[in-house]
């Protein structure tokens, strides 16, 4: 019976390169990745969404990061973001979160995050709102600070390029640092 994958969550503010970052790792390691829920679900509704989406968003992209877990042939598995990305977008526009998307978060946690910095040039998208870099660098403290004291452990990936890939196969090398 296989155990476990170890499971690396990319996180961090909009047009960061979480997704991009994903599929490279997924192709150096020959992990399974999930894919964000949110971005099938919000174009079919042309990026309209209430507080209410939230929940359903959630609820997909637990199955997608499951289906990562236990489809990937490695002891990795990788997940283009977490429920941390419906938390804090949930009290960034809304001032408030749903009680059970904690729990959910809480039970779906990853073992190791790697949060995307915004030091990336902002690609225009339909989905995106945050085209100042100081709203998604505000952004990415509110992420750092989540990760911090939820107890996660994390680093911090940066760069352009092959450099940037480097970064977080630093940390996924199966050797995790300890935060």
């Amino acid at each position: 019976m296989k155990s476990k994958p170890t499971t690396v969550c990319v996180t961090g503010p909009e047009s960061s390169g979480k997704s991009t970052l994903v599929r490279e790792l997924a192709t150096a390691t020959g992990a399974a990745h999930s894919v964000e829920f949110a971005r099938e679900y919000l174009t079919v509704r042309s990026g309209r969404y209430t507080r209410s989406d939230l929940t359903a968003i959630a609820a997909g992209q637990l199955r997608l990061n499951a289906r990562a877990v236990h489809a990937t042939p490695t002891d990795l598995a990788l997940w283009d973001t977490g429920l941390e990305v419906i938390l804090i977008w949930s009290w960034y526009q809304y001032g408030r979160i749903d009680p059970r998307l904690w729990q959910w978060w809480h039970d779906s946690r990853a073992d190791y995050y790697l949060l995307t910095y915004p030091d990336l040039p902002w690609s225009p998208d339909p989905l995106r709102s945050m085209p100042d870099v100081a709203d998604r660098i505000a952004l990415f403290g509110a992420y750092r600070s989540f990760l911090e004291g939820s107890g996660c452990a994390y680093g911090v990936v940066g760069g352009v390029g092959m450099e940037r890939l480097e970064c977080a196969m630093s940390y996924v090398g199966f050797n995790f640092p300890q935060s």
